[in-house]
């Protein structure tokens, strides 16, 4: 099972990353691992390529997820069996990028690059509620449906996050 999962920032991308790394047994790669270095510092989009290319060459099955395009352009979508765009609400992202940022304030997430502190600002939370959902960022995901639809499901709420997770276990 190779499994590519997009959205919006605070979606709940990693947290469904997790839960199906688990359930299939599979390793998952969260893509602001790779292009974060220590003290939020951008990687370098060819190293940061080469980390993903490694993973996708290393690995017959996986979950990805992250947005970050240009590291493989469109490589994972490709070979994803399914796609999943999290077009969750803003005020949702909001509440649970906030809700993230106390459970973890200080320190790094499992799925952020090491040296990369739990932070939260102004700045982001414009990022989540006008900046991150940019016209062009929405027709990139538009783009990616049109493209692959037979393999691309989109989840808005949290019913639709629970009945894809009960129908993907039972694939299994």
């Amino acid at each position: 099972m190779k499994i590519a999962i997009v959205g919006y920032s605070g979606a709940g991308k990693s947290t469904l990353a997790r839960k199906l790394a688990i359930h299939f047994d599979i390793p998952v790669l969260h893509l602001d691992s790779v292009g974060w270095q220590s003290g939020w510092k951008l990687r370098n989009t060819e190293t940061a390529s080469k980390i993903l290319a490694a993973f996708l060459n290393l690995n017959d099955a996986w979950v990805i997820e992250g947005n970050w395009e240009r590291f493989d352009k469109g490589r994972r979508y490709e070979e994803a069996d399914i796609i999943v765009f999290m077009n969750v609400s803003r005020c949702r992202c909001l509440f649970q990028a906030l809700k993230r940022y106390w459970q973890h304030k200080g320190k790094t997430r499992t799925d952020m690059a090491k040296g990369c502190p739990e932070k939260f600002d102004f700045r982001f939370a414009w990022w989540i509620l006008a900046t991150g959902r940019s016209k062009d960022k929405r027709s990139k995901y538009r783009q990616i449906a049109t493209k692959y639809p037979e393999k691309y499901c989109e989840l808005r709420t949290h019913c639709d996050i629970d009945r894809f997770l009960r129908e993907v276990q039972g694939l299994s």
